[in-house]
């Protein structure tokens, strides 16, 4: 009889470890994968930093000069990773822009769009497309109540349009898109705030909804995480930096 083969051992086959290649969000049906975030500079001090999700590192570059940067202006990341960038304060005369930018960061280009109906810093924009929405902020440097005004940009056509005021002013605030425009907390004539407002298109009227976010919240940071969770955290309360994150299960 012939002895039986001997089985050879089984080689362990090593995993790749897998890079975090950052969260995929989809905004209007165009998927968005947030890989970097980016600091914006200003007048005194032009730079565009971006950060690294994949690797947790920064980079620091220069400004392309016919992006005019300012303090107090907004960005919104938009579709096919490029940003927004719109408004702010020129420092030397304290007016308030109007101004608004297309960024490419790949590219390293800058485009001039036609410029917003009204000045604002300490705004708020978000992409619903073809839309971008730009809400609330303040009219000038010295407007503590800010305003209600609301516009939108359409990227296909390039055009500006009037859309129905908030039902509150209020700047510094959060705004997240969610099948409709949202915008959460701020500050405004009656101080800092913690109600919510929904975008009716069909309608072109802001709703007050029920739910109202823990606290009132200046300066916060928003983010929808699997499409179920909205997060918000940072911001100031009651005249302190807050350190607590909030959670709502949609």
């Amino acid at each position: 009889m012939k002895a039986a083969a001997k089985s050879k051992p089984k080689r362990k086959r090593k995993r790749k470890k897998r890079k975090y290649r950052g969260n995929k969000h989809t905004k209007g049906g165009h998927s968005i994968k947030k890989e970097s975030a980016y600091l914006f500079g200003t007048e005194e001090r032009t730079f565009i930093m971006k950060f690294s999700m994949s690797t947790g590192r920064a980079k620091l570059k220069g400004c392309p000069r016919a992006l005019r940067l300012k303090s107090r202006m907004n960005s919104c990341r938009i579709e096919k990773g490029l940003l927004f960038i719109s408004g702010g304060v020129v420092c030397d005369k304290q007016e308030v822009s109007n101004d608004a930018f297309i960024y490419t960061p790949k590219k390293y280009t800058v485009k001039k769009l036609p410029d917003m109906l009204f000045p604002r810093c300490s705004h708020r924009s978000v992409m619903r497309y073809p839309w971008i929405y730009v809400t609330g902020g303040k009219t000038t440097s010295k407007d503590a109540d800010g305003t209600a005004d609301c516009e939108r940009y359409n990227i296909v056509k390039k055009k500006w349009q009037s859309i129905a005021d908030m039902n509150e002013s209020r700047h510094g605030h959060m705004i997240q898109e969610f099948g409709q425009v949202y915008v959460f907390g701020g500050r405004g004539s009656k101080g800092r705030l913690d109600s919510i407002e929904c975008y009716n298109d069909v309608e072109d009227k802001w709703n007050t909804l029920n739910v109202k976010i823990p606290c009132p919240l200046e300066g916060g940071a928003i983010e929808i995480v699997k499409d179920r969770y909205i997060l918000i955290f940072g911001g100031r309360a009651n005249d302190k930096t807050r350190s607590a994150i909030y959670m709502a299960d949609l």
